[in-house]
């Protein structure tokens, strides 16, 4: 076994998700598998990054301004 890492860069983009209802029907039958659930939890979980990710940004942002005002400490 090994283990690979690899750097990713995030940008913003939107979150969108889409499935039928056989789709769901058949995962739950099949897989005993709650598709809706996971699928809550997952663009729930996403939302949260992306959310956390916009904060960090502009904090970010906001710290360059005031050192550009303030300059450097």
């Amino acid at each position: 076994m090994s283990i690979r890492s690899k750097s990713v860069k995030i940008g913003e983009r939107e979150i969108k998700a889409t499935w039928t209802r056989e789709m769901a029907e058949d995962l739950s039958s099949f897989h005993s598998f709650d598709f809706e659930k996971e699928m809550e939890e997952l663009l729930e979980e996403q939302l949260r990054q992306t959310t956390e990710y916009i904060a960090a940004k502009k904090r970010e942002q906001r710290e360059k301004k005031l050192k550009r005002i303030y300059g450097e400490k």
